[in-house]
């Protein structure tokens, strides 16, 4: 919300200044649950409507029926509208939980005037009511609890007294702690904490991961924004370490010099750094020294706030801010612009 109330002709007409700009549009698709391949074609169409790179953030398809289907006919849609010569592009956080605000487990139309007025919708009865019949049958949105269940939908960023003992917590261990059905136990919840709570909700199918991480138009990414406080997604810590140490070394889905290009030179281009993701005359100064075997992802679900290791040193703009391992106190990175 707001920008799920769009139509495909509203969404054209807002990006409008975009016009053969260049500059990529940047998605979070309209849904990435059973409409996810219609999602992408509709940001297809915005995309050549408006000539246009298109950025898909985070790729991915929600959900056992969706898994091994949904994800290669998108690889495909996006193989094809590259060979008609559209500049589309992917990325894709290499997990297969996400997390974003548990609010967006609920169908669209119930948080439209924002979280003051869902929070009241929430504590209304005849709302709750269309709520938990939407949720348990509806297929026009991105309907997690439907595809995923109760029991892989964790809670996260808990802030009342009533609820922070139930961090890290899925909806259906709350629900069976608090005697609750999942939905009241779900409602309640975010009434509660003025639907300012998050979540981590395991929802991909790891082949499906894989193989949007090899294809040559993806690139790794985060998504890692927050929460500030109690438990965080693992990727926060530790995603750029995950893809070389668990899919580029133990999997071996892409060679070492296929997956540093992913994550430094092809990333750069993307978002017009030109002096970025390379070693050449007139490139910034910028250089990670490691050795492979030694890069470790040491965070984990229960315990996600824990730095990788393995980097030898690090220079941002030539001067060392990582040496041996352990951070020198320069902080000479900054804010970064296309040119």
């Amino acid at each position: 919300a707001p920008e799920i109330f769009y139509s495909t002709d509203g969404l054209i007409r807002a990006l409008a200044p975009l016009h053969r700009s260049g500059v990529p549009i940047c998605v979070h698709m309209r849904q990435e649950g059973d409409g996810v391949v219609d999602a992408l074609r509709e940001m297809l169409e915005v995309a050549r409507a408006l000539q246009t790179p298109l950025e898909v953030s985070h790729l991915k398809a929600i959900g056992g029926r969706n898994a091994r289907k949904a994800v290669p006919e998108m690889l495909s849609l996006i193989e094809r509208a590259r060979e008609d010569g559209l500049d589309v592009m992917c990325d894709v956080y290499p997990y297969t939980a996400g997390s974003t605000q548990l609010i967006h487990v609920l169908p669209p139309e119930f948080q439209e005037g924002g979280t003051e007025a869902l929070t009241k919708r929430l504590l209304d009865d005849a709302a709750r009511k269309e709520m938990r019949a939407r949720m348990e049958a509806g297929s026009d949105f991105e309907n997690i609890t439907l595809l995923v269940g109760f029991d892989n939908v964790v809670a996260i960023g808990l802030r009342t007294d009533e609820y922070r003992r139930f961090e890290g917590k899925s909806i259906a261990e709350i629900a069976q702690t608090l005697q609750k059905d999942p939905f009241d136990a779900l409602f309640d919840l975010l009434a509660a904490e003025q639907c300012g709570t998050g979540m981590i909700d395991y929802i991909s199918d790891e082949e499906d991961v894989r193989d949007i991480l090899r294809a040559p138009f993806s690139v790794p990414i985060s998504d890692a924004t927050y929460p500030v406080e109690g438990l965080c997604h693992p990727r926060v810590y530790g995603s750029a370490a995950r893809f070389l140490a668990h899919y580029v070394r133990e999997r071996g889905i892409l060679t070492l010099p296929q997956a540093v290009h992913k994550l430094t030179m092809q990333s750069a281009d993307r978002l017009g750094l030109s002096r970025k993701g390379r070693i050449a005359v007139g490139a910034d100064a910028d250089l990670c020294l490691f050795s492979p075997e030694n890069i470790r992802e040491n965070g984990a679900y229960t315990a996600p706030r824990q730095l990788a290791s393995g980097m030898d040193a690090v220079f941002v703009a030539g001067v060392s801010e990582i040496m041996d391992g352990q951070f020198t106190g320069e902080t000479r990175g900054r804010v970064l612009r296309a040119h």
